[in-house]
């Protein structure tokens, strides 16, 4: 599965951090779903932040936001959790 990896171009910026990012989260929060969703987020603030928002599929940016707003609820869910 990480042999595909050295195809990934990481000298262009706006595909290097969201993959980075995604292959990342994976291991670190034992979740494959989150390492996804960190990768959706991450590279739709970037093409939003650099101007090229055209390129960015609007189920993209509904991906994102219904990604971010998971993690918000969950955080805020664990925040208040009774202890």
């Amino acid at each position: 599965m990480m042999t595909i990896v050295s195809k990934i171009d990481f000298k262009d910026w706006e595909i290097g951090i969201p993959s980075f990012l995604t292959i990342i989260m994976m291991p670190f929060t034992y979740n494959i779903s989150y390492g996804i969703g960190f990768g959706f987020i991450s590279y739709t603030i970037i093409k939003l932040l650099r101007g090229k928002w055209r390129e960015v599929h609007p189920l993209m940016i509904v991906a994102s936001v219904l990604f971010a707003g998971a993690f918000v609820a969950q955080a805020i869910a664990g925040r208040f959790a009774a202890k």
